[in-house]
Formats: structure tokens, C-alpha cells, sequence
């Protein structure tokens, strides 16, 4: 079952494959399942800049060095990039 902010992001992917128009069919479940899976992978790594965040104002500054790696590897893992979607 998904949370409402996983349907939130289910909801982006689908409006997002649908304004492609010149996708039709299995093309359309194909720019959508790459776009959910983009906005979830940001959204995880949000998270994580977010915990890394209040680690810092905790002047945790080794634990902020590992959520730091933590969301590059995530991103790298699954070929998510940085730039403007």
C-alpha cells in the first residue's frame, strides 16, 4: 500500500508521461515507470539532505560526511542526476 506522498509522486510520473505526446501505449508505461523512479530516488535523497541538515545544526559533522556520501551513491546507483526534470 503507498503512502500519500508516494501517490503524490505516482500522480507526477503519470502527468508527466501523458504531456509526452508523442508517446502512445507501452511508451507511455515506459516514461512513466522512468519518471517515478526518478521522483522517488529524489525524494529519498531529500530525505537525506534533510537528516544531514539537522546532523549539522547537531555539529555532527562525521555523520553529515556520510549522508553526504550516502546521497551521491544513491544518485550514482541509480543514474539520477541533479539536473532540472
Amino acid at each position: 500500500m503507498m503512502n500519500e506522498r508516494t501517490k503524490e509522486i505516482a500522480e507526477q510520473a503519470g502527468s508527466y508521461a501523458y504531456e509526452q505526446e508523442e508517446l502512445h501505449g507501452v511508451l507511455y508505461i515506459e516514461a512513466f515507470k522512468e519518471k517515478f523512479a526518478e521522483l522517488l530516488v529524489k525524494e529519498c535523497v531529500q530525505v537525506m539532505k534533510s537528516e544531514g541538515e539537522q546532523f549539522s545544526l547537531d555539529q555532527n559533522f562525521d555523520a553529515v560526511k556520510g549522508v553526504g556520501r550516502c546521497m551521491r551513491r544513491v544518485k550514482e546507483h541509480f543514474g539520477v542526476t541533479d539536473d532540472a526534470s
